[in-house]
């Protein structure tokens, strides 16, 4: 179902926590500086009262 900027703009909220999503085009699963920059952000935002959810690709071993 498609809405209008305007409709999406005034829909009333469900919720008072605010979710944010963080995208990382790098496997989560290997450390490295921008998993490391990412999953750090998203613990302090969760810290902070935010929903946060990170999505990533996860590398090849079958780890996740």
């Amino acid at each position: 179902m498609a809405y209008g900027a305007t409709q999406l703009a005034f829909r009333p909220a469900t919720s008072s926590v605010t979710r944010i999503a963080m995208v990382s085009p790098y496997a989560l699963d290997i450390p490295g500086g921008v998993q490391d920059q990412v999953l750090g952000l998203a613990g302090q935002l969760r810290e902070r009262g935010f929903e946060v959810a990170v999505i990533g690709p996860a590398s090849d071993d079958g780890k996740y």
